[in-house]
């Protein structure tokens, strides 16, 4: 392989005139070994390179045919091998550059030959498998055709007369849906081994593998409606996490809401096209919730109109950010912004961070992924590390706030402008509650009722166990709630989109409240949901911990969502913020407006604790909207309650802040029963809406469930309002146990659309 090298041992080369004294014995021999192996290695490398041009070449037909890759594992396999092997032959070189070999500087001259060429063929490999550029073609599906026939086939029926026969008929709306799923179920690039015989590794390379083909297929199928894009989505990543979700969510959702007009037109085709692939980097090994205490720095250079970024400490590199491990190549990374020698706060930045061509890291930057976790092992969470790192100043996200080429800052109208993206992702995780609970619901209710255990009389066949009261009362609350979860996420997500174009202009009349009520949702029903998880997996006993039963698998896949996008208890108290904010105007005469106007009752009604004989009657148990009530005045309660104590704390100690943490265990359970009305409140809201008098039993039956399932686990707060003449426990838990045997609970058992 080595073009200076002779086949005859080193020792016989004939020193030049003035050369060093004639090597040892010793030196000699291992200069033979040395050279053996190195030329062993190099023949290696090469063939690896033939090996791999001409496998790259067939797949890249492949390509051209819309034929499935052949050889991506082998030129994966024969690539990583080259360069371990280089890396060996460079140390090799070395050492025989030590040993004095007369011909080292030709052989390094070859070794690097070889490695140019496999980085070469290293950017071919990635372009071809990994750099999703999307092919522009037209649909192929005509959606309106079939959207129409459909259509045709659904209104020529009539509705059953049964749950059974009703549920059928309205599965058949599900329209798109159906046949979105049935391009993906019977799509063969689409087909994978069974994920729970699958290494981490494994799992992420299937997750990216999967998440490229289902680009390339929206294009292909011309799907570009988002409800259409998340039943593609789901259905080809089966509800596990994807290694392009922050692209297609925080990175995109950022640059399309906090750029310039100009900047968009930059960036939007790129992301949209995935020419490039982002994620957002804001948590950090020190600081996540806690946005002011981020330590990442961008100073302004005005003399070359570049931000200069830097991790100045351990705990400023960033931490846990999803597809920043080995995914993307592009981040929006939050920075505090110097400008003229001062701090201007946390600002978002368009940083690269991999070339595009061989997605190797950029100089200054230092990134890669944080290893095994609790799950999500589809992700590649990773870290980032930035050593004066520069971009241009245009690609500060400059809707809001600016830096001039001279380092002018001109600050932004309002700081709550940049809330959008939060509250979009944190509506995400409400809806997301709703839909891992369920799908935990589906598998542990419809495995009681196929699992027979022990007997109700001796002598009898063994029951189902769902026939048991104690797993109806375990299970039938929880999908209850999931319903719950469902129309909340649903309100939360319509109400985003109503008010985001307020939001863009300026607006920001109804942006606090929505950013304290998503803040609190996304607590609340995460918390909620994650829990009922867990309760289903132990519902279904030892298979429960199987994972193949499934549920395993969505709880370490849903967990995150109590900690990402703001630590929960951090959440409540942002919504208690709020709440408290609230109750200070209405105390002060002002009237409040939303979801918190029950606070104006405390104006002219003060809720006061009384001895429960003195209490009458002011709510029917067994009917919704007067159950609102009941937890209208729970939540009113608890909001005065922790103002107060917060009130007696500022006037015992005078600090703020730390009348606050001595308040915060009443004030995250004002939020909590500020959150649960409004789901209550919600849900109840719903029912209205329904047309169909047996759906709308069937929601009612639920919706009771839910409240009632609150009430009794919260029997005291409800005790000390003026809702009930005997212990609200006795009550709730005697009409529970009539609602748990309503034939609606199990009509509405077969949700095949939330698996």
């Amino acid at each position: 392989m080595f073009k200076g090298v002779a086949k005859s041992s080193p020792s016989r080369s004939s020193p030049s005139r003035g050369s060093p004294a004639k090597p040892s014995k010793s030196s000699t021999n291992e200069l033979a070994v040395l050279i053996s192996r190195m030329q062993t290695n190099a023949d290696q490398v090469e063939k690896d390179i033939l090996e791999t041009q001409s496998r790259l070449k067939q797949d890249s037909s492949n390509h051209q045919k819309n034929k499935a890759f052949e050889f991506q594992t082998e030129n994966a396999r024969n690539l990583k091998e080259a360069e371990t092997l280089l890396k060996d032959l460079f140390l090799d070189v070395d050492r025989a550059k030590r040993l004095r070999h007369p011909q080292a500087p030709e052989i390094e001259k070859d070794i690097q030959q070889l490695h140019d060429r496999v980085t070469q063929l290293c950017a071919e490999y990635r372009a071809l498998y990994e750099q999703l550029n999307v092919p522009e073609v037209g649909p192929r599906v005509d959606w309106a055709r079939i959207l129409d026939q459909k259509m045709k086939q659904v209104n020529a029926g009539q509705y059953g007369p049964g749950m059974s026969e009703l549920e059928k008929q309205i599965a058949e709306h599900n329209i798109l849906q159906k046949e979105i799923e049935a391009l993906v179920l019977n799509d063969p690039d689409f087909q994978h081994e069974d994920l729970n015989f699958l290494s981490r590794s494994q799992r992420y390379e299937q997750a990216i593998r999967k998440s490229s083909l289902m680009v390339m297929k929206l294009r292909e199928y011309g799907i570009a409606d988002p409800e259409e894009i998340y039943w593609f989505k789901r259905t080809c990543l089966g509800n596990y996490p994807e290694p392009l979700g922050l692209h297609f969510s925080m990175f995109h959702k950022t640059i399309e809401t906090q750029t310039t007009a100009a900047q968009k037109e930059k960036w939007l085709p790129l992301v949209r096209g995935v020419k490039i692939i982002g994620t957002y980097a804001q948590t950090e090994m020190g600081h996540g919730t806690h946005l002011r205490g981020l330590e990442t720095t961008a100073t302004y250079d005005p003399s070359t109109q570049e931000f200069i970024l830097n991790s100045p400490t351990v705990t400023s590199i960033k931490w846990w950010p999803g597809g920043l491990g080995k995914t993307s190549n592009h981040a929006i990374v939050l920075a505090q912004l110097y400008t003229q020698g001062q701090c201007k706060g946390l600002h978002a930045f368009i940083v690269p961070i991999r070339q595009l061509g061989t997605h190797e890291p950029l100089p200054g930057i230092t990134v890669g992924d944080i290893g095994p976790k609790f799950g999500y092992d589809e992700m590649d969470n990773g870290y980032l590390k930035m050593d004066n790192f520069r971009i241009p100043r245009e690609n500060m996200l400059m809707k809001y706030a600016q830096v001039e080429p001279d380092g002018t800052y001109v600050k932004p109208v309002s700081d709550k402008l940049t809330y959008g993206t939060m509250v979009f992702i944190r509506s995400l995780i409400v809806g997301d509650s709703a839909r891992s609970l369920s799908r935990a619901c589906t598998i542990a209710i419809r495995y009681s009722a196929v699992r027979h255990q022990s007997e109700l009389k001796p002598g009898e066949p063994e029951p189902q166990i769902l026939d048991y009261q104690t797993q109806q009362y375990k299970l039938f609350p929880l999908l209850a709630t999931a319903y719950a979860f469902h129309f909340v996420g649903a309100y939360i997500k319509d109400t985003y989109h109503r008010i985001s174009g307020d939001i863009s202009t300026g607006d920001l009349t109804e942006l606090p409240e929505l950013h304290a009520l998503t803040a609190g949702l996304k607590a609340f029903t995460s918390w909620t949901a994650n829990a009922g998880i867990e309760e289903c997996r132990m519902a279904c006993g030892g298979h429960g911990y199987s994972r193949c039963s499934g549920i395993p698998d969505i709880y370490v896949t849903f967990t995150p969502s109590c900690t990402y996008e703001g630590e929960n208890t951090v959440m409540m108290l942002q919504t208690a913020r709020f709440l408290m904010k609230s109750y200070t105007q209405v105390t002060s005469g002002q009237q409040v407006t939303g979801m918190v106007s029950y606070l104006n009752d405390l104006s002219r009604q003060r809720i006061q604790p009384q001895h429960v004989a003195a209490r009458t009657v002011t709510v029917r148990i067994n009917d919704p909207s007067s159950l609102v009530e009941a937890y209208k005045s729970r939540a009113a309660r608890l909001v005065e309650s922790a103002a107060k104590n917060l009130q007696a704390e500022l006037n015992h100690r005078r600090s703020k802040e730390d009348a606050w943490n001595r308040t915060s265990v009443d004030l995250v359970r004002a939020s909590e029963a500020h959150c649960h009305y409004v789901i209550v409140k919600l849900f109840t809201a719903k029912l209205a809406e329904v047309g169909d008098a047996a759906v709308r039993a069937v929601l009612t039956e639920l919706c009771l469930l839910y409240a009632l399932f609150g009430i009794s686990r919260n029997a005291g707060d409800f005790l000390q309002v003026s809702a009930f003449s005997r212990s609200p426990s006795l009550k709730a838990a005697s009409l529970l146990a009539n609602v748990l045997q309503m034939p609606g609970c199990m009509d509405v058992i077969p949700i095949s659309s939330w698996l």
